[in-house]
């Protein structure tokens, strides 16, 4: 990983453990929906953070309407405050995108869409291109088989493309509010090995996985090094110092892992999203007390 160095290192028990650097870390845009990204760049280096993990929507990326110039801005800007995007996410949870759609428009268009944000991510030298697996119908079983064939195939054509692009496809697991497809150990495992690609990793969302009742070190050791970016969240999302969830254990477990991939500190509260900053910050500065 670009962050494994032996500097920052612990002995415990006799093993050498890698200390989380706040290099690995990054927040997301998502919930600066309501203000511009210039405003969301200036917020993020004044917090003292390194990296971001680019939220493609409106109003901050136009990615089907975007042009390879209008990609090159976007770096600039993002260069121009001593910024690196290690991760980009395209909006593909909500309509009207879904890449196990059986509406053949709707799955088109999303598949689409995600090779456009594989080549954004090559623009800015992202070397991640995080993924949601779609969903199936909740009301026809057989929908869900259905669903399960299209995601894969999706996801492979997708990896593809990335590959061409020099980007690694990180698959998240989703809550059931989200996907009936992906959503845990089992199921992430299942369509990791069904794809045998070496380009399709994990991402393992904190949040997501404590809803599951999950343990972040079972995922350790079901995925092991294929965990190349975590979502370091909170309960219900909210930024760190808002919620309930053991932020301490979490990064001892990943220190225990030697984990050297990249964390976003990612927020979805929208009760957040109003007035960002102030939570945000708090959150940023709660993690990086937690990794002194």
């Amino acid at each position: 990983g670009c962050w494994q160095a032996a500097e920052g290192a612990a002995e415990e028990g006799g093993k050498i453990m890698r200390k989380l650097k706040w290099e690995q870390f990054g927040i997301m845009n998502m919930n600066y929906l309501f203000y511009t990204l210039d405003y969301f760049l200036d917020a993020a280096r004044g917090m003292g953070v390194k990296n971001i993990n680019l939220w493609t929507a409106n109003p901050h990326v136009h990615l089907e309407d975007a042009t390879d110039e209008d990609f090159k801005k976007i770096g600039e800007k993002i260069a121009s405050r001593g910024l690196h995007c290690f991760c980009v996410c395209p909006e593909q949870v909500v309509y009207p995108f879904n890449i196990a759609a059986e509406d053949d428009l709707i799955r088109d268009r999303s598949i689409s869409s995600m090779k456009r944000a594989a080549e954004l991510c090559r623009s800015l030298q992202a070397p991640l291109l995080h993924v949601c697996p779609g969903w199936g119908f909740y009301d026809q079983p057989d929908g869900l088989k259905v669903a399960w064939e299209l995601a894969r195939s999706a996801i492979a054509e997708i990896a593809a493309f990335a590959a061409e692009q020099g980007v690694t496809l990180a698959l998240e697991p989703l809550q059931i509010v989200e996907s009936n497809l992906v959503g845990d150990i089992p199921s992430a495992k299942r369509m990791l090995d069904e794809l045998g690609l070496p380009n399709v990793k994990l991402l393992v969302d904190t949040c997501h996985m404590a809803v599951k009742g999950e343990r972040l070190e079972d995922y350790f050791h079901t995925f092991g090094k294929d965990i190349v970016h975590i979502h370091l969240n909170e309960s219900g999302q909210v930024p760190w110092g808002y919620g309930n969830l053991p932020l301490k254990e979490y990064i001892s477990q990943m220190e225990e892992q030697d984990f050297d991939g990249t964390i976003t500190l990612e927020v979805c509260s929208r009760k957040h999203y109003v007035d960002p900053n102030p939570s945000v910050g708090r959150g940023v500065e709660t993690v990086k007390a937690a990794i002194r």
